[in-house]
C-alpha cells in the first residue's frame, strides 16, 4: 500500500466517523431530547416521592402549655436543638393568675440543627390559682419571648 492509499483511506474513515456522529446527534435520542426527535416533545422524568416524617410537628414551632393536672402540673412544649434544648430554670409567681418561667441560658455546647420538640413537665408554685392562668417565657437576658395561656 502506497501513502496515497492510506491517506485516502484513513481520510474515508474520518469522513465515516463524521457521519455517523452527525447522524447520531440529528436523531435527538440523546439527553434532554425526545424519544421521537421532536424538540417539542420530551420524555417524561420520574421523580421519587417525597419522604413522610415520622411525626407531625407544628410548623409554626411555637411553645405550647397544656394542663396534666388542672390546678398541679402543666406540659410546656418548645422548639429547637434537640441536643440543646430550653430548660427552665424557675417558675416564678407574678400573681394568681399570672406564673414566669425563667429560662436556663443557652449550652455552651455543640448543639444539633434540628428543630425537635421538647416538653418538660411544670409543677404550680403554691398560690398560682387563678383562671385562665397566664404563662409567660423569660429568656435568660430578660426578654420575655412568648405569653401562652392555661385555661
Amino acid at each position: 500500500m502506497d501513502i496515497t492509499t492510506g491517506r485516502m483511506r484513513g481520510a474515508l474513515i474520518a469522513a465515516a466517523s463524521v457521519a455517523l456522529l452527525v447522524t447520531g446527534c440529528a436523531s435527538g435520542g440523546g439527553a434532554g431530547g425526545s424519544l421521537d426527535g421532536n424538540p417539542e416533545e420530551s420524555a417524561p422524568v420520574e421523580t421519587a416521592p417525597a419522604p413522610e416524617t415520622s411525626a407531625p410537628m407544628d410548623e409554626d414551632f411555637e411553645p405550647s402549655v397544656a394542663w396534666l393536672e388542672e390546678g398541679a402540673t402543666f406540659e410546656l412544649t418548645t422548639y429547637g436543638s434537640s441536643s440543646c434544648p430550653a430548660e427552665v430554670a424557675e417558675v416564678l409567681l407574678d400573681a394568681p393568675d399570672h406564673i414566669t418561667l425563667q429560662l436556663a441560658p443557652p449550652s455552651d455546647g455543640m448543639c444539633t440543627m434540628d428543630m425537635a420538640p421538647t416538653a418538660q413537665t411544670i409543677e404550680l408554685p403554691e398560690g398560682a390559682d387563678g383562671r385562665p392562668l397566664g404563662v409567660a417565657l423569660r429568656a435568660d437576658d430578660g426578654t420575655v419571648s412568648a405569653e401562652l395561656t392555661l385555661d
